[in-house]
């Protein structure tokens, strides 16, 4: 018995994707985007790249010559949809991402917890400090938006913080609507969990600090929105003995100044904690 296979494409899909490294060192710290966004054209996509009827109608007359008596950006059209019947591509947003940077690292060292030890006594004294600290690291955004857009996928974002405790590095992970700011925060326990050992000599006091650098990155995602496919126009009484004609929308946008991109702009904003350490001092 012989079995016909029929391979058909898989049409995939990658999500937005932002990872940053969060890092007081400027050859360590960075950002990195991949993905996509992809969809047939929705009415708040139109609405932002200002493609009513009236305008779509007005750029094909500029265009072709001819204005048409009704147009299509999508199925499902009239006479049996035209974008199947001649396989003519639908009009679609294309968002994607399409440059990343770190604008900047500032740093500075703080205490973040300490403890003293005074001995009153006339002889040398030992006592255990078990110093430690809760602290936060945090993601928050900004957007600078060229309009509103429909995404079917949320962007996933992941930061790793990098020189925190005594493993190395944290890291944090979430999604998010693509124009929606957001803040995110993770809070970790560093210090000290078996406890430093202090000797103190009579009448002295020493001091046991839980020291770290407090680091601030600065970070910027550029996106660009574009469409691709055809406008299906019809003729109600011809024109160049059709009824029925397909244009691309990029040849139709700048026939009545409208742009073909649209940018928008995410500013990052990570705080985090880095070089945990606990040091020991006479006061």
């Amino acid at each position: 018995m012989n079995y016909l296979l029929l391979l058909l494409p898989v049409l995939a899909q990658a999500r937005i994707s932002i990872k940053m490294v969060a890092s007081t060192k400027e050859n360590v710290a960075k950002i990195e985007y991949d993905g996509r966004e992809e969809h047939v054209i929705t009415d708040k996509d139109r609405d932002t790249f200002g493609l009513s009827d009236g305008m779509v109608k007005t750029a094909v007359n500029n265009y072709f010559g001819e204005r048409p008596t009704d147009v299509y950006l999508k199925s499902k059209t009239p006479w049996g949809d035209l974008y199947e019947k001649y396989n003519w591509p639908q009009v679609r947003l294309i968002l994607s991402p399409i440059q990343a940077k770190v604008l900047g690292v500032q740093s500075e060292p703080v205490i973040i917890n300490s403890q003293e030890f005074s001995n009153n006594s006339t002889e040398e004294a030992k006592f255990t400090a078990t110093i430690s600290q809760t602290i936060e690291d945090t993601v928050s955004n900004s957007w600078s938006k060229g309009g509103e857009f429909t995404l079917g996928q949320e962007i996933s974002y992941s930061c790793e913080f990098a020189g925190v405790g005594v493993s190395g590095t944290t890291s944090m992970s979430y999604t998010a609507s693509w124009g929606q700011e957001t803040s995110k925060s993770k809070s970790l326990t560093v210090g000290s969990s078996t406890g430093v050992e202090v000797t103190v000599k009579p009448g002295k006091a020493t001091q046991v600090s839980l020291t770290a650098t407090r680091g601030t990155m600065d970070a910027q995602v550029d996106y660009k929105a574009k469409l691709e496919g055809s406008v299906v126009c019809n003729y109600e009484n011809t024109f160049k003995n059709h009824h029925f004609w397909s244009l691309n929308v990029n040849s139709l946008l700048p026939a009545v100044g409208l742009p073909k991109e649209i940018a928008s702009r995410e500013t990052m904003k990570i705080g985090f904690y880095s070089n945990v350490n606990a040091n020991v001092q006479s006061v």
